[in-house]
């Protein structure tokens, strides 16, 4: 009897290495093909678009033309394939309903649907998903983003980053026994240990992946991440979303350019909750214990580490924030000079190529 075709659809979680092993599986295309495993979309941008299209959240006054393709490009790309694997890597499906999932499922033509969750401990996961909610455009603070989170009654504001709500929602469409979680291993351990549970549910061999990757640190200091939360709330309803002008302006240049590279701690869960955090790991870890998935990895990683904590629950103060704040402005006052002078050379090269054109003699 033959095999079936299969396709391994990666749909999160945000902030759980999904970049690092996109990036990985994108420059190893070649190499994954030799094991019989096509990797899916062309970009980047489609995969985010088809994440958008199953979403339904495509925008004409947002988002491209061919962006309304995406889930019609996704059936063609599977059906033009021979290799008896192909992988979809795309974090933001997670936060698929049913229906929407469904829609997905029923682009996959010959192909059995496999769905791949990477999970992480609470303890870091949490200040990391706040900090990436800010990055979007988020208004919420740390404090009463840590309330919504711990409170059971609130957490389906941020469907794509709650782990058991991704699972049963993909469960209604997809087999507990072909959803495969992949726990991401302790802080400290080598990011290979990641790759390779990952390619254990491909069964492909990671040794013939090009791991050599330019890691992209683009995590911001506690301090810088509340005052892009601030710039946030102070504009407004200018820039009003990550694909009107946010992502380039307030994601990429004042977060990703001007803050990233200030020094800073990161924030961390605040002693007051690590209770609270062991017992909601050792519930997780127990949920997907009992509920028939495939497990790659140890449940063990999900619990906290005691030094994930902070015994310092001040929160941010506004003197601080001025003082990241006012280092930010240099910064960008030294860069619009440097601008400056790049646009003053081109202008004279431009005038010297004219000229010379003008008069070849």
């Amino acid at each position: 009897m033959t095999a079936a075709r299969r396709c391994y659809l990666h749909v999160g979680l945000p902030k759980t290495g999904t970049s690092y092993l996109q990036d990985i599986f994108a420059q190893s295309r070649a190499a994954l093909a030799d094991q019989g495993v096509s990797m899916l979309l062309g970009s980047t941008a489609d995969t985010f678009h088809l994440a958008l299209s199953v979403l339904d959240e495509l925008s004409p006054e947002m988002d491209p033309p061919r962006a309304f393709r995406a889930l019609d490009r996704f059936r063609e790309a599977l059906a033009g394939l021979s290799s008896p694997t192909a992988l979809l890597s795309q974090e933001l499906l997670g936060a698929a309903q049913p229906h929407q999932a469904a829609r997905l499922l029923d682009a996959l033509g010959g192909y059995q649907p496999h769905v791949v969750v990477t999970a992480r401990d609470l303890a870091r996961y949490i200040p990391s998903a706040w900090q990436q909610q800010v990055k979007q455009r988020g208004l919420t603070s740390y404090e009463q983003y840590l309330g919504d989170f711990t409170d059971p009654a609130k957490g389906a504001h941020y469907p794509a980053y709650d782990l058991i709500g991704v699972l049963e929602r993909w469960r209604e469409c997809v087999a507990p026994d072909r959803i495969h979680v992949v726990t991401l291993p302790p802080s400290g351990a080598p990011s290979a240990v990641l790759l390779e549970r990952f390619c254990a549910v491909l069964d492909v061999d990671p040794s013939a992946m090009d791991q050599e990757t330019e890691r992209r640190n683009d995590s911001l200091g506690m301090v810088q991440a509340e005052l892009l939360r601030r710039v946030n709330v102070a504009l407004g309803d200018r820039l009003p979303h990550p694909r009107a002008g946010y992502r380039e302006q307030g994601k990429s240049f004042l977060g990703q350019t001007i803050l990233a590279a200030q020094p800073g701690e990161p924030a961390r869960l605040p002693r007051r909750l690590e209770q609270w955090c062991v017992d909601a790991s050792q519930d997780l870890a127990d949920r997907l214990a009992g509920g028939g998935y495939h497990i790659v990895g140890d449940l063990g990683d999900l619990a906290p580490d005691p030094d994930a904590f902070t015994d310092d629950d001040r929160g941010v103060g506004d003197d601080a924030v001025a003082r990241v704040a006012t280092t930010a402005l240099a910064e960008i006052l030294v860069g619009r000079d440097v601008e400056r002078r790049e646009r003053q050379a081109l202008r004279r090269e431009v005038r010297a190529l004219r000229k010379q054109a003008a008069d070849p003699t």
